[in-house]
């Protein structure tokens, strides 16, 4: 017991006081700004970032040095906590700070549809600005017993969209059809509809 008091006392004496208020500013893009007052440790080594989506949860933390600003770039949605601690020439680390949170919101995805009945064939178009979304389409006529068809097809370049041209079967009747586009940064879009030959 003595000697945990002795550990302690020491680590009061050594060890660096915990990070000012941090503030922060947060950007549509998902970009973080935190900033905080400076310790006045003549020790002090620099600071770390401690970031995740759990409140007191965190990553492990990035290192800096003695700036008292850091941005935290390309976060995806969901809300985030942070907390900065300050560190000494000695290695030892102080408690956190206050913990500041923020909401990055979903991108939205934005698709436009278009059916045309060409001669021998259906089409639907999706059209999207998301460069790397995919898409999931499945049609089947819409007779009983008829079987769901699946295709899987990623958007091409056209002109200031990219599109997936999705084919559907010769022959008349009505068709049924669902689609799912999924853009780069897991945001869903669905649709459905049907179509007569």
């Amino acid at each position: 017991m003595k000697r945990l008091l002795i550990i302690v006392f020491v680590c009061l004496l050594l060890c660096p006081s915990a990070t000012a208020t941090v503030t922060l500013h947060a950007n549509a893009d998902g970009t973080v700004l935190l900033a905080w007052d400076p310790n006045s440790e003549t020790n002090l080594a620099g600071y770390k970032v401690y970031f995740g989506m759990a409140s007191g949860v965190y990553n492990a933390p990035n290192i800096i040095g003695t700036e008292t600003t850091y941005t935290v770039n390309g976060l995806g949605p969901g809300t985030w906590y942070f907390a900065v601690t300050a560190y000494n020439t000695e290695g030892l680390e102080s408690g956190y700070s206050n913990e500041v949170s923020t909401t990055i919101a979903g991108a939205q995805l934005s698709i436009t549809t278009q059916v045309a009945s060409l001669r021998w064939f259906g089409v639907v178009v999706l059209a999207t600005t998301d460069r790397q979304a995919s898409a999931i389409f499945r049609y089947r006529k819409l007779v009983d017993g008829a079987q769901w068809s699946t295709i899987i097809a990623t958007p091409t370049p056209f002109k200031t969209e990219h599109r997936v041209v999705l084919y559907l079967p010769s022959g008349s009747g009505t068709y049924a059809y669902e689609w799912t586009m999924t853009s780069a940064s897991s945001v869903v879009a669905t649709g459905i509809g049907t179509f007569v030959r």
